[in-house]
């Protein structure tokens, strides 16, 4: 229990430090691959409406919780976590999960300048690196019998009110029954009313089927 909490302090450490490091450089929309020589000073505080973004702050924020629980037990010699943080684990990794699944399979094969392009500075972290590692992190090193069957529930929560703010602010910049491109960034209204409407349910059900296996996969041993 002791060599997988330290693993696991290593996992979230490393997640806290990429996650903020890719957040500021998204902010200010600075390219460290592309264009490293470049930077801007005006923070660009649209970042914040991606669910790419928002999923990614989320798992960072629960691993800043996670790290400091984490020593904590070490130092107490106490190797066990609270089922509180251990939920909020599943529910931020199911997200990272679902936004990393969503770009391999639906965003990036519909971008017209390249498959590649989501996967470039910062988006190389948000959309790859770091859903696989909070994966390892939560499937082999963070395991536990706390969580009940209910538990993957929860994790739909984020997507719901995802939903609720993509769908009030698409329709409410409407123009003739048609969502400008900035405002349906992600393209689910291109086809039509109807298409985003059976999207919705598919969504949510592939997010609480991917909280099923994580929860699944999480508390069996290796």
């Amino acid at each position: 229990m002791k060599k997988k909490m330290i693993v696991s302090l290593i996992f979230n450490s490393l997640i806290f430090v990429l996650v903020f490091f890719c957040a500021f450089c998204s902010l200010f929309d600075y390219k460290f691959i592309t264009n490293p020589s470049v930077i801007t000073f005006t923070p660009h505080f649209s970042i914040f409406k991606y669910f790419t973004t928002d999923s990614n702050i989320f798992l960072g924020i629960v691993s800043a919780v996670m790290i400091g629980l984490e020593i904590s037990c070490l130092a107490k010699r106490k190797y066990e976590l609270p089922k509180s943080i251990l939920l909020f684990k599943l529910i931020a990794t199911t997200a990272v999960t679902l936004t990393m699944l969503t770009t391999i399979f639906y965003l990036a094969p519909r971008d017209p300048v390249g498959y590649y392009k989501k996967f470039l500075d910062s988006n190389l972290f948000f959309h790859l690196i770091v859903p696989i590692l909070a994966l390892i992190s939560f499937l082999c090193f963070e395991k536990t019998n706390k969580l009940s069957k209910k538990t993957p529930f929860f994790a739909i929560l984020p997507v719901i009110l995802y939903t609720v703010y993509y769908a009030i602010n698409g329709f409410s910049h409407a123009q003739n029954g048609v969502i400008p491109a900035d405002f349906d960034f992600y393209g689910f209204f291109d086809a039509g009313f109807v298409f985003a409407v059976i999207l919705i349910p598919i969504m949510l059900f592939a997010t609480y089927l991917i909280s099923v296996v994580l929860w699944f996969v999480n508390k069996k041993e290796l």
